[in-house]
């Protein structure tokens, strides 16, 4: 940094910062005490800015040294020394992807497990449906917080879902019947498979949902969450140009507590109720008596 702009920051104040203030007096510095919750977040967030910058201009030969001399270091500090067990190897293959019990291989979202990324659609982004499908194939729960289900978007997933419903992981929806846009007979498919549990909320105006979030939650610890605009149908998850936020437990994990938090919020919540067969005229009365009124309107 070679000069300071006016505006908002929220930076550490290190010896290279305290001298560019010193050498700018007409600026006025506003200085506070790191919060004790957020600094282990803080500290780390630019301990890892500097060593990425480092690890760039280091000779990749010299890559693993470097890390293992920091890692002994913090080793030697009271309460730390279990960090001496977390020395790199410098074996040419030394990136776990799977742990497998059986030959079966697991199928790969395209985006990685340990770094978030922004899905456009366009480009060389993969299609949203097939993200969601691999990562469906390798969760050990899934939640879906979704305002509108389309059968036409259900059908790209159902692949997945069926083998979802064999393997008896776990699933958790929230949807609604908001504006009449959801297709009775999709909830219902999804309501039918023992593993699936639906709730969904009756208004058909009034609801304020309009999330499209999956959470894809991993006993291996690389859990990920798509969170954007793309409702489920084909249209959305294919060719439009929708935007998504994929979040992964590994650098976002305070993104994934608070989607764990408010889902199960929502979960309790009187307004999203329990979706069974008992329910299915009801769901299909309140989308068509929506649809009726918008269609006989102005």
């Amino acid at each position: 940094m070679s000069n300071l702009a006016v505006g908002i920051y929220e930076q550490i104040l290190d010896e290279q910062l305290k001298d560019l203030l010193d050498a700018n007096p007409d600026l006025k510095p506003v200085l506070r005490k790191i919060d004790d919750e957020l600094a282990p977040h803080i500290y780390s967030q630019f301990v890892g800015k500097l060593l990425t910058q480092a690890l760039q201009i280091t000779k990749k030969e010299l890559r693993i040294s470097l890390i293992n001399r920091m890692l002994e270091l913090l080793g030697e500090t009271d309460g730390l020394d279990y960090l001496q067990r977390c020395r790199l190897l410098s074996d040419e293959k030394n990136l776990l992807t799977e742990v497998r019990n059986s030959v079966k291989e697991y199928a790969r979202p395209e985006t990685p497990l340990s770094s978030s990324a922004l899905l456009t659609g366009q480009g060389i982004d993969p299609p949203l449906e097939h993200e969601l499908r691999a990562e469906m194939l390798t969760a050990d729960r899934v939640d879906i917080l979704i305002s509108f289900i389309k059968w036409s978007g259900l059908r790209l997933l159902i692949p997945a879902f069926e083998r979802m419903a064999k393997e008896n992981v776990p699933v958790r929806i929230i949807s609604t019947s908001y504006m009449g846009a959801s297709d009775p007979n999709a909830l219902e498919w999804l309501s039918k498979q023992e593993n699936i549990n639906v709730r969904v909320s009756y208004d058909t105006g009034g609801t304020r949902l309009h999330a499209k979030a999956y959470h894809f939650v991993r006993n291996s610890g690389y859990s990920t969450a798509y969170i954007g605009s793309a409702n489920m149908s084909h249209s959305a998850m294919t060719q439009g140009l929708e935007w998504t936020v994929k979040v992964t437990a590994q650098d976002m994990p305070h993104i994934l507590e608070r989607f764990v938090a408010d889902f199960a919020a929502y979960w309790e919540s009187p307004e999203f109720e329990p979706f069974t067969e008992q329910d299915f005229d009801r769901f299909k009365r309140a989308v068509n008596d929506f649809r009726q009124r918008v269609t006989s309107g102005p």
